[in-house]
């Protein structure tokens, strides 16, 4: 067998879309299960829904928000996810700074023009 289809195999490319998108829902799905009560707090619903606010206020463009239950080592988060996002000039590093002054994480993948914010 070829090496770079295993490597391939590893890392989950060559999967069809509607795999992804159904592991992600089921991965959520689980995370929710698992901390209902944290996920349903009315103050990380708040912090969810300011997050989102100061996304796509900073945003020029953008294809879709995604709102997403995650859990790892660390504890349950959620994911606020913009897709293939525009921001004006400037407008990316100022909503860095006022995710870092809330207290949020966050990353932008320039590849997939998408930006991450991970509302513990």
């Amino acid at each position: 067998m070829n090496i770079n289809y295993i490597e391939d195999d590893r890392k989950g490319q060559g999967q069809p879309a509607w795999f992804a998108k159904e592991d992600i829902a089921a991965r959520a799905e689980a995370a929710y299960n698992r901390h209902t009560q944290f996920f349903e707090s009315a103050q990380h619903q708040q912090r969810v829904a300011m997050a989102v606010q100061l996304a796509k206020g900073a945003a020029k463009l953008y294809k879709a928000v995604y709102e997403t239950a995650r859990n790892t080592k660390e504890g349950p988060f959620t994911e606020v996810k913009l897709d293939k996002v525009e921001f004006a000039r400037g407008a990316r590093d100022g909503l860095a700074l006022m995710l870092t002054n809330f207290g949020f994480e966050f990353e932008y993948r320039q590849q997939s023009q998408s930006f991450r914010i991970f509302v513990k």
